[in-house]
């Protein structure tokens, strides 16, 4: 049986013994820096590469993956990465974490949308879509730096939890959003273009949304039960990081 965690710091809620475990062995491991380096290197050679803007998007998808596996790092495994600290320093350390983290998710998704719509070469598409993604992006950068602040620390326990409660609504409903945008915007292309590709584009893109599409369920599900005390949410880790990866390959192919 492995043995118990501490409580995450934060909102005083369970920590499942392998909880955050793939993201810190992606991260630790350098094998995050190796598929970087190697999806970076095929859009180099490719024919395909003949704009510094294009790929400087594909360079800060990378990029922005790794903080967020340095962000979900200091998270999930506060109590590994900060072994010595108290449970009161460790609150702080988890709620910068948590911010940090919240940001990046929301950065990764406007960058995906920018990935695929300059691949796609509809200036509509990576202007209006690009645009709504950073917009959600800069809402939910507000949200998180504004209120997810050092304030919260004076607050009760109870006021405390109850407050990040009510803002991790608004965040997630933000998230959403842009989730539901990357997809609903892709679909708008295939609609508009040229009807001879809508097959090809469509079921490799479609392989992104249902990769991600499953992460979201087990989110949402949230099977806690899982043998070896596992826990969904490292289920959702899983498709989560399965999706990114399978944006740079449906880049790469298309």
């Amino acid at each position: 049986m492995p043995h118990p965690r501490p409580i995450y710091a934060i909102d005083n809620a369970y920590r499942p013994a392998f909880r955050g475990q793939l993201f810190r062995f992606i991260l630790r491991s350098g094998l995050w820096n190796a598929i970087s380096v190697v999806y970076l290197g095929a859009y180099l050679m490719s024919e395909e590469c003949s704009s510094l803007p294009h790929f400087l998007y594909r360079l800060l998808f990378c990029v922005g993956v790794r903080m967020k596996l340095y962000s979900s790092d200091r998270l999930h495994n506060s109590d590994q990465v900060y072994p010595r600290s108290t449970h009161t320093e460790r609150i702080g350390l988890e709620l910068a974490a948590h911010r940090d983290d919240g940001f990046m998710i929301s950065c990764i998704m406007t960058l995906a949308i920018m990935i695929m719509g300059s691949k796609m070469r509809f200036v509509g598409n990576i202007f209006l879509g690009g645009m709504l993604e950073a917009g959600a992006s800069i809402v939910s950068y507000a949200l998180l730096y504004c209120f997810y602040t050092d304030d919260l620390l004076e607050l009760p326990s109870d006021a405390m939890i109850y407050t990040i409660s009510r803002l991790e609504k608004i965040r997630r409903r933000i998230l959403t959003f842009q989730f539901v945008l990357v997809k609903g915007w892709f679909l708008v292309y295939f609609l508009l273009n040229d009807k001879t590709e809508i097959g090809t584009l469509f079921h490799k893109a479609a392989i992104i949304w249902f990769i991600y599409g499953v992460g979201m369920v087990a989110y949402v599900a949230k099977p806690y039960t899982l043998t070896w005390d596992y826990g969904g949410h490292e289920v959702f880790h899983l498709f989560v990081m399965a999706g990114h990866i399978s944006i740079m390959w449906v880049d790469l192919l298309l």
